[in-house]
């Protein structure tokens, strides 16, 4: 009896869960449309971290962009405008160009960068909303690595 009590329980909530329990986080039948979006090849964009091309920044053309970042390939530019911490105010335009996360990280590493904010459509819903854009400032030392290692290596060997 115990068995069936368990099993029974059991049922219910999953049931409930599937009938638009409030404390589920997800609309019946979410899961199924996600599977069926995904076996019809529709995929979510990567994430992209954007990088401002500006004559005011070391980066003022896309070439420059592509070379400093190690791209395969000049990357698209887009035009949109600065955005503020106000609601729906917009200032300068900006030109910028989306990288993905790895490209991007290896940009960061070998840069000093400022943060600014733009207004960028949303992949599903197409309208504006505030994203986080970096305008390079300078290029880090190459040798400031290698260079401490050098030293370090150099004071091992006389001892």
């Amino acid at each position: 009896m115990a068995k069936d009590l368990r099993i029974t329980l059991g049922k219910s909530q999953i049931e409930s869960k599937n009938q638009g329990d409030p404390h589920f986080p997800w609309k019946p039948g979410t899961w199924e449309a996600a599977m069926e979006a995904y076996r019809a090849g529709i995929r979510v964009p990567e994430p992209r971290q954007f990088i401002v091309i500006s004559s005011d920044s070391l980066i003022d053309s896309p070439e420059k962009l592509q070379k400093l970042a190690d791209l395969p390939s000049v990357p698209e530019v887009i035009e949109t405008n600065e955005a503020f911490e106000f609601p729906e105010s917009t200032g300068d335009t900006v030109r910028v160009s989306g990288l993905l996360w790895d490209e991007f990280t290896g940009l960061r590493d070998r840069t000093e960068l400022r943060q600014i904010l733009v207004w960028m459509p949303h992949w599903r819903k197409k309208e504006l909303h505030r994203r986080a854009a970096y305008i390079v400032t300078s290029v880090k030392e190459e040798n400031a690595i290698s260079g401490n290692a050098d030293e370090e290596s150099s004071g091992t060997q006389g001892d």
